[in-house]
């Protein structure tokens, strides 16, 4: 009950604008449908895992965007028992199901929740009668040390005809098959290691708006974006990542113009833009701004001309300052994330950034952890917080909801300082950045590669950090057709040393079952692997593919790289790895352009038995008459992302 006492709950915002009419109805004429046991919890653990179940819905039932709680009372003192009552908005993710409202009960006494939602038609049961509430409460049995799910006797009595909706509505065989066990897992987890408290998602935005942008403009430009995508990127991940992302950002903007009064939208610079989407989605909604990355992709081809997108290098220093936009923001930028709150700083007082760091890197170089106990990813989300507060932001942190293990952003929408201490802040400033750029030359953790690539021919008055180095462009574009010789090498290197006979193919078995097709039964370690050629090669091979593991994991039809260690893929039992595999989520049917055969099959040209696939069952060509061209994209820009239903 102390969960959602009035004046402790931090989750209900919103003040109680009328009393309830009457008390809520008690459960009357019940049945247990589930006990679960929970042998480890006490009554609090109980309390915590149903509190999780009422804040955070979603985590559970996947139907879900979230909950937002409201209208939170406290029985008056004076009346027997001893409950809160609140309201639980319900928020589906598909933009088709209405959002439902629920009336929840906490009844500390009795050690039960009760969940009450008013259904917008009648239910007819089998004595003739109707109902029109749909309830069920979830209780806690110190004695039997169990937890019950209890109905009301008039579900069990309903006619077959009728079916919850599942979203907002669930049914009986989901609560008792799949809430129940959760919330026994998460009170014996809470047993274990302590009430917890779980970092907070989506904090500083109104989740209704959110929900609201997001379903808007899913529907929008989701399947248009995924069936024309042109990169060679999971457009399922990357279209819908960048939606959440548009959505969340459209929430915070429009939050910010009410703060402030304003209602001219809010103009961007995207550092380090990617595939450009970001920008893309955000110049249709209204919103002004750029986007800057180092290589032109080609999907920016097909964006509208509103969208604007330029191909540079972009380098800390006063010729990078963005003074006439309103926020700089870093979507997995890289180098250029833990500099992006220092550009915001220094381009204007009123300029603000949001960052989702990722890869962790420093002012110069590679970040070094510098917290033990602590893993890479969370120290290096605490340095790049600290950064914000050093150049002089109120920061704030968030947790999104993106299909990415990266999720966290950080905020810097406030100074810390006001505008006449703006000397003062900028010597602190110069002296925290030269501490940082010293330590990481000192460390020598980044060895000096391309030393011709400086600063784009500034002058160094201009420059923030000597050391500095922007990736050369070269390194981020594919590699060229001349280099193929480099990857021939290194592939057939390795995987002779694997099979442990020299490639070729030989005369080929008429039947090639996998009682006779041989990987070679070897493996090695990526070091291994690395230690097979000289230092020239091994140069040339981090400068243009990123290193042994990149160049292997690329190579996936003959090699497969799992825990450092390499060795020949196995195609023979390729049905029997399938079953082994989790099966996949179902996705609309791919184009037929996926299917092409536009490679030949590395093991019928090299392996000594050739591969055990048959031509129909080998994704690759076995032969130069079975290569198709995939369609290309070169078509003229913007014919078929020009509307949006």
């Amino acid at each position: 009950r102390d969960f959602y006492a009035t004046n402790k709950m931090a989750d209900c915002t919103k003040t109680i604008s009328t009393a309830l009419e009457s008390r809520p109805n008690r459960f009357i004429g019940t049945d247990v449908v589930s006990k679960k046991t929970c042998s480890n919890c006490c009554v609090d653990d109980f309390y915590s895992s149903v509190k999780v179940w009422i804040e955070r819905p979603q985590v559970v039932n996947k139907r879900l965007m979230g909950a937002i709680l409201e209208d939170c009372r406290e029985e008056e003192e004076g009346h027997s028992g001893d409950w809160v009552h609140m309201k639980r908005k319900l928020l589906p993710k598909q933009s088709d199901v209405r959002p439902g409202t629920e009336h929840v009960t906490v009844t500390d006494s009795k050690h039960s929740v009760t969940f009450q939602t008013e259904l917008d038609f009648s239910v007819a049961i089998t004595d003739g009668s109707t109902q029109n509430t749909f309830s069920y409460q979830i209780s806690y049995s110190p004695m039997e040390q169990c937890i019950n799910l209890k109905v009301p006797n008039w579900l069990l009595l309903a006619t077959k005809d009728w079916s919850p909706n599942k979203t907002t509505v669930p049914s009986i065989q989901w609560l008792s098959d799949i809430l129940i066990p959760k919330l026994v897992q998460w009170a014996n987890e809470s047993s274990e290691n302590g009430n917890r408290d779980e970092p907070k998602r989506m904090t500083l935005v109104s989740l209704d708006g959110y929900t609201s942008n997001y379903l808007r403009m899913k529907q929008k430009y989701g399947t248009h974006l995924v069936k024309n995508w042109t990169e060679a990127t999971d457009p399922y991940k990357h279209v819908y990542e960048d939606i959440s992302i548009a959505a969340y950002l459209l929430s915070l903007w429009a939050d910010e113009r009410e703060r402030l009064g304003i209602e001219s939208h809010q103009s961007f610079v995207d550092l380090g833009c990617g595939n450009g989407l970001l920008t893309h989605l955000l110049t249709m909604e209204g919103y002004p701004g750029k986007g800057i990355d180092l290589r032109k992709r080609k999907i920016w081809k097909l964006f509208q001309p509103e969208t604007k997108l330029e191909e540079t290098s972009v380098t800390p220093s006063d010729a990078h300052l963005f003074p006439d936009y309103d926020w700089l923001l870093g979507n997995h930028s890289d180098e250029l994330t833990p500099w992006i709150p220092l550009m915001a700083a220094r381009s204007s007082y009123t300029t603000k950034y949001f960052v989702i760091p990722c890869c962790p890197h420093d002012f110069v170089g590679k970040f070094a952890r510098n917290k033990h106990g602590m893993s890479q990813y969370r120290s290096y989300l605490e340095y790049i917080s600290e950064i914000g507060k050093a150049v002089g932001f109120k920061v704030q942190r968030d947790v999104l909801r993106i299909p990415s293990s990266k999720r966290v952003c950080f905020i810097g929408s406030e100074r810390n300082y006001a505008i006449d201490e703006e000397d003062r802040i900028e010597d602190l400033r110069k002296k925290f950045l030269s501490e940082r750029c010293q330590l990481k030359v000192a460390s020598k953790i980044e060895n000096e590669e391309n030393p011709e690539i400086k600063t784009q021919g500034l002058a160094s008055s201009e420059v923030w950090c000597e050391e500095f180095k922007p990736r050369p462009v070269s390194s981020q574009r594919r590699p060229a057709q001349n280099n193929q010789e480099l990857v021939t090498h290194i592939v057939s290197t390795v995987a002779e040393k694997l099979l442990g006979q020299p490639l070729g193919n030989k005369s080929k078995p008429q039947a090639c079952t996998s009682d006779h097709w041989t990987t070679g039964g070897n493996t090695m370690t990526l070091e291994e692997a690395a230690s097979l050629f000289d230092n020239v090669t091994l140069q040339r091979l981090k400068q243009q593919y990123g290193g042994m593991q990149t160049l292997l994991r690329n190579q996936h039809q003959v090699f497969r790289v799992q825990y450092g260690r390499v060795s020949i893929r196995d195609w023979s039992n390729r049905l029997e790895s399938e079953v082994s595999r989790k099966p996949a989520k179902k996705r609309p049917k791919k184009p037929a352009r996926m299917f092409h055969k536009s490679k030949l099959c590395w093991f019928e040209l090299h392996h000594p038995q050739g591969c055990p696939l048959s031509t129909r069952d080998c994704t690759y060509a076995h032969s130069k008459e079975e290569l198709k061209e995939r369609p290309q994209f070169d078509i003229e820009p913007h014919k078929q992302m020009d509307t949006y239903s």
